[in-house]
């Protein structure tokens, strides 16, 4: 019962369990690594020459107030910590009192490794490997995203994600930008799918996938809206959908298998 006791309250207090192999690697690679690190106002510069360094992080020591703003092409930081991956490399680290809205990893599992990370501030693709929790935040609201994993429970809130396994392997979890629309051939979003950006359709070549007088239900992503009508020109019967509509049948404006014009703003 002693050793459970002190076992949980290392667990709750957030502390890192490693096998002894695990630390002497750990340790053979730290020995190996150079790392230098220099500063130019609120801007630090970061080069970790080593490989296999995924289970590692470059901490920095900043003032009260200050946290990371930015990472220069790199996604994977919180406040004070920059994860790195195996091939390390050389990090460009703005600080400030607020991060930036950008698409990043906040938090990895304890003793995980990270891969591969690629992105581009919104968008992120994360391989990893490790069991636990990656979480996120994301540039905007997360009801604006798609994310997905191989075999993760998602938890979101706001503009933040947590992605929790719970077996130790290889992972993938990748974040993309949901198509403003979604219309459905079907209703209950079913069927014949099309993503529409921003813009106007309507010809039956632009609305191909689905079908001209064809749709039925509609996906709509927080902040747009889609004007549909029955007529190419945009005339006779219209109605503006701002929000998931699992079928567009009414006895009022029905147009369903009707629709020959789409305005996605």
């Amino acid at each position: 019962a002693m050793f459970q006791n002190t076992i949980a309250k290392a667990y709750n207090s957030g502390a890192e369990f490693a096998t002894l192999a695990d630390v002497a690697q750990r340790i053979n690679t730290f020995k190996n690594a150079k790392l230098t690190v220099t500063q130019t106002g609120t801007q630090y510069t970061a080069t970790v020459a080593a490989s296999n360094v995924g289970k590692f992080s470059v901490a920095l020591n900043l003032a009260t107030g200050q946290k990371i703003k930015n990472v220069a092409n790199w996604y994977a930081y919180n406040d004070d910590k920059v994860f790195l991956d195996n091939d390390g490399g050389t990090f460009v680290i703005q600080t400030g009192t607020a991060a930036d809205a950008v698409t990043h990893i906040t938090e990895m599992p304890m003793r995980s490794k990270l891969n591969t990370l690629t992105g581009n501030g919104t968008t992120l693709n994360v391989g990893f490997e490790g069991e636990g929790s990656v979480n996120l935040v994301l540039s905007d609201l997360a009801s604006k995203f798609l994310v997905t994993s191989d075999g993760g429970v998602l938890t979101t809130s706001g503009n933040t994600v947590s992605v929790k396994f719970a077996t130790f392997g290889s992972h993938t979890v990748n974040v993309s930008l949901l198509p403003p629309v979604i219309a459905y051939r079907d209703v209950n979003y079913a069927g014949a799918a099309q993503n529409f950006s921003v813009g106007t359709y309507n010809t039956p070549a632009q609305l191909s996938v689905v079908g001209d007088n064809q749709i039925s239900s509609f996906k709509v992503t927080p902040g747009y809206s889609v004007k549909a009508c029955e007529n190419a020109a945009g005339t006779g019967i219209c109605k503006t959908y701002t929000a998931n509509t699992a079928s567009i049948v009414t006895f009022l404006s029905n147009l369903n298998d009707k629709i020959s014009y789409l305005k996605v703003q």
